[in-house]
Parts: C-alpha cells; sequence; structure tokens
C-alpha cells in the first residue's frame, strides 16, 4: 500500500471518528462503489456511503 492510500484511510477514519461530517464528505466520490458480500450491502454513491455514518 502507498504511502498516500495509507494517508487517505487514515484520514477518512480520523474525521469519521471525530464526526468531522463536512470534511469527512469531502473524501467520497460521487460514484464510490460500496460492496459487502458477506451480507449482500451494496451503496452506489458517494452520499449512501456517507448515509451510513452521521
Amino acid at each position: 500500500m502507498s504511502e498516500q492510500t495509507r494517508a487517505l484511510i487514515q484520514k477518512h477514519w480520523d474525521l469519521a471518528n471525530g464526526r468531522q461530517w463536512a470534511e469527512f464528505r469531502t473524501l467520497l466520490a460521487d460514484d464510490l462503489a460500496y460492496e459487502v458480500p458477506q451480507t449482500r450491502e451494496y451503496i452506489d454513491s458517494g452520499q449512501g456511503y456517507f448515509e451510513m455514518f452521521p
């Protein structure tokens, strides 16, 4: 994993855990696809992923 990728992941969780929602939302691409095969969850947008948190 590159240092840039590692920093982005760390920022994602730091912002989520800090409940800094406005800044957290800026990290998410509009065409984000989030899938959890074990539970068959699928979210097809950054906004949908964002709505899982706050």
